[in-house]
């Protein structure tokens, strides 16, 4: 019957990954009621099943979707919500249907899991673990890595699990929140209660910025707010921003775990850590300076402090220090003069960190003290004249009252405007440091500070006052926000680089993996290797060829080897290496040829999928797709190209379908070439390059290339061959597709700027070139069939006279 397959002589159910079959339907045995962990093993009423056990309610993460337990992140029958399915060929991811799973999840069975970590789905799709055990770096494990606790099988943080605080099975009560390991009221500073659990809101993709303000696929939290990239030192692995360098999940690179027993140093998994860090939950920390890790494993600095010597203590600016937790100026506070908690004696004053007799202008020091002889009943005109009862001092005389502007405050005639210790009232004091200044108590800054919200902030180089107070330097990705000379800067992080110098994205190139700027801006990797910690590597895609070498541009076309022969009007072949099949299109019939390379007697015309027209093919074997085009010898409209997929080991074309461009282009491709993983389109003036994905018709923009000097020929009205050349280090144009004789050519390097103009040896005509990444071959297209000196293999009933497509030695410059 349909949908059973015949095992060991009897017919089964066939199911899908992740689904058994009972009684002859296909279940979850994780989450069905009916079959709940085993066949037919039904829950009770008022119970679902959850991860494979009868239960009152779900566990946290599940919703309970008709009585079943759902991740509504990853579940495709219930995505977001219940009942919400995904279509066909789509998979649920964070809560949203998507083509294909993030970076370190897998599909099984339409939802995404993570292999490393999913007790469903532990190292394989189907593979569950055992009941109490646990799914740790893709093994089935008795015991939860450090920091969790196995409570019935599932690993919890009972430092902060409101229905596990402290202890397995441990619930706080209603309004509690679980801190430490303890059900308390609130939360710790930093921290925010999100349904009874402490979240902080800063890096919480789920809470960022407020409990339930949740961040979309592919963003990431930090400083509250959702953002498409990870901060300094940090790397988005499936939407959370890791520490590559001691992450046991992500030791080196997204989803490389970290083996039992070990722990991620400097990116590396290795047994233990190194001198002057500690293990704490799997990862290396530096307890001296780790904000998370200070002093202590899971001791984390409250917002606004740093970890210092084992201490969370404030971070201050330039020219403060940190006396207690406060920012003090040791050059001018009198109660931290040159060194915290060095107060000044009444009467002295801190200048230049020392404290002085030397009173400010307007006073006059009297055995020790700063007096105003103008105003001060018991100095009153000289040091020790004191005023009779019932006098104030006004103008350094003991008078009866106080002149115009003054008050009298008990005896004394004071300027409420700018007295200190009466400021705006009698009695009123400013606090150290400050000065009243229009009756109201203000910071009295030294000179180069300026009082920015009540702290002494020097504006040349503070990011939060650069250049006046309250003008904040924005965040730049991968980099630090400066101030340098009252103009707000950024400094890139290791491994970044602003390569647009477009300040906006910040230091948007990694260094260390962008194959565009490896190692440095402009260094481009070639087609067939990748940048890796800063340097191109050679990474052949299965099926195709990769540079190994350097080519020799005016070399490459000047032995052909072998030539094939058809009648009139070919535009392009390929030759596939696994299969030893030649494939080739023609213009003005349908369908295309296959037949085995090193033979002749194929058949005088097209003989397979004659219902569609193949003008040109170009194959990308890293991803086993071709494209071709139904307009043959003239430009080809974006609508008029099609992918489809080669059968990698028969050479048998599949589906074709319109491509789809990501960037949105709508011109049109006048010659097509591709590379090992890329399709490439000249659109007259520049070379397009889109990378591909297996079974996809989209086609993703990477770069740009626009040659300078000698425009390229563009095959504008004409031509015979319609392609040109990408080697990995060198484009190839014909210098007239329409000519009957031409053997020149002009190349170009990586830059697009002119090489030269090379002639190749040997008659007929070059009037299409191409390298076949599959074979690594150069090739020709002679529009005439007049070249020679090659093996040449012909069409039952036809000569050699007519059109060819001539394949060179294989490429000393490439290898497999």
């Amino acid at each position: 019957m349909p949908g059973e397959v015949c095992a060991a002589g009897a017919c089964e159910t066939s199911c899908p990954s992740g689904q058994v079959s009972c009684g002859g339907s296909c279940v979850d045995l994780q989450s069905d009621r009916a079959h709940c962990g085993t066949c037919a093993t039904a829950c009770a009423a008022g119970q679902v099943c959850s991860a494979g056990a009868c239960v009152v309610s779900c566990a946290a993460g599940l919703a309970n979707c008709g009585g079943s337990c759902r991740d509504l992140a990853s579940d495709r029958a219930h995505c977001g919500a219940c009942g919400t399915a995904c279509a066909a060929g789509q998979v649920c991811s964070a809560t949203a249907c998507v083509v294909s799973c993030p970076a370190g999840q897998t599909n099984c069975g339409g939802s995404c899991r993570d292999l490393q970590s999913d007790r469903a789905n532990c190292n394989a799709c189907g593979n569950s673990c055992g009941p109490g055990q646990i799914c740790a770096a893709g093994a089935c494990v008795v015991s939860c890595s450090a920091g969790l606790t196995d409570c019935a099988g599932t690993c919890r943080d009972l430092q902060n699990d409101r229905s596990h605080c402290g202890g397995c099975g441990t619930v706080c009560a209603a309004g509690q929140v679980c801190s430490a390991g303890a059900c308390v009221v609130s939360c710790p500073s930093g921290q925010t209660s999100c349904g009874g659990a402490c979240r902080d809101l800063t890096n919480d993709r789920a809470h960022c910025g407020a409990c339930g303000t949740s961040c979309a696929p592919g963003q990431v939290c930090s400083g509250s707010a959702c953002v498409t990239s990870c901060g300094t030192g940090l790397t988005d692995c499936a939407g959370s921003c890791r520490d590559l360098t001691n992450d046991r999940s992500n030791c080196g690179m997204c989803g490389m775990a970290c083996a039992a027993g070990q722990v991620c140093s400097g990116s590396a998994c290795v047994v233990s850590c190194p001198a002057g860090q500690v293990n704490c939950g799997g990862a290396c920390r530096d307890l001296t300076n780790d904000r998370s890790n200070c002093g202590a494993c899971g001791t984390a600095c409250a917002a606004g402090q740093v970890c210092s010597g084992s201490a969370c203590v404030v971070s201050c600016g330039a020219g403060l220090t940190n006396c207690s937790g406060s920012c003090r100026d040791l050059q001018g506070d009198r109660a931290n003069c040159g060194a915290c908690g060095r107060s000044c004696a009444a009467g002295e004053a801190c200048t230049t960190g020392s404290c002085v007799v030397s009173c400010p202008a307007g006073q006059s020091n009297c055995s020790g003290s700063c007096r105003d002889l103008t105003n001060d009943r018991a100095n009153c005109g000289a040091c020790g004249t004191s005023c009779a009862a019932g006098q104030v001092c006004s103008g350094s005389a003991c008078v009866v009252s106080c002149p115009v502007g003054q008050s009298n405050c008990a005896g004394s005639c004071r300027d409420l405007s700018t007295d200190r210790g009466n400021c705006g009232a009698c009695g009123m004091a400013c606090a150290a440091g400050q000065i009243c200044a229009g009756s109201a108590c203000v910071v009295s800054c030294p000179a180069g500070l300026a009082s920015c919200a009540g702290s002494c902030v020097v504006t040349a180089n503070d990011p939060a006052n650069c250049g006046g107070c309250g003008v904040v330097c924005p965040a730049r990705a991968n980099a630090a926000t400066v101030c340098v000379s009252g103009d707000c800067n950024f400094v890139c992080s290791a491994g970044f680089a602003d390569c647009d110098l477009a300040a906006g994205n910040g230091c948007e190139a990694s260094l260390r993996t962008s194959s565009a700027h490896c190692g440095a801006c402009g260094v481009a990797c070639a087609a067939g290797r990748s940048c890796v910690a800063g340097a191109c590597v050679t990474t052949c895609p299965a099926g195709s060829v990769c540079l190994s070498g350097t080519p020799d541009p005016s070399m490459v076309f000047n032995t052909p080897v072998a030539c094939y022969a058809y009648p009139n009007n070919l535009v392009n072949g390929i030759w596939h290496r696994a299969s030893n099949q030649i494939i080739a299109g023609h213009y003005s019939s349908s369908g295309y040829w296959s037949h085995t390379a090193g033979a002749s007697g194929y058949p005088g015309s097209p003989d397979n999928a004659t219902g569609t027209v193949f003008a040109r093919m170009v194959i990308i074997p890293g991803t086993n797709s071709v494209v071709h085009t139904d307009q043959a010898q003239y430009p080809s409209n974006h609508n008029r190209l099609y992918i489809g997929t080669i059968n990698p080991v028969t050479g048998a074309l599949g589906t074709f379908a319109p491509v789809v461009f990501s960037d949105g282009f709508t011109g049109q491709c006048n010659l097509l070439s591709s590379s090992a993983t890329e399709f490439l389109c000249f659109d007259g003036t520049s070379i397009r390059h889109y990378a591909t994905t297996a079974g996809s018709a989209a086609l993703t923009f990477v770069r740009t290339v626009t040659p300078t000097g000698p425009a390229p020929y563009a095959c504008g009205a004409h031509c015979f061959g319609g392609t040109f050349a990408w080697d990995g280090m060198f484009y190839y144009f014909s210098a007239d597709g329409a000519s009957s004789s031409n053997l020149l050519y002009d190349v170009y390097n990586t830059a697009g700027a002119r090489v030269g103009r090379y002639t190749a040896n040997g008659n007929g005509s070059l009037d299409g070139l191409y390298f076949d990444w599959s074979i690594g071959r150069y090739a020709s297209h002679d529009g005439y069939g007049g070249r020679t000196g090659a093996a040449n293999f012909t069409p039952t009933g036809i000569g050699f006279g007519n059109d060819s497509q001539c394949y060179g030695a294989a490429s000393p410059y490439h290898a497999p």
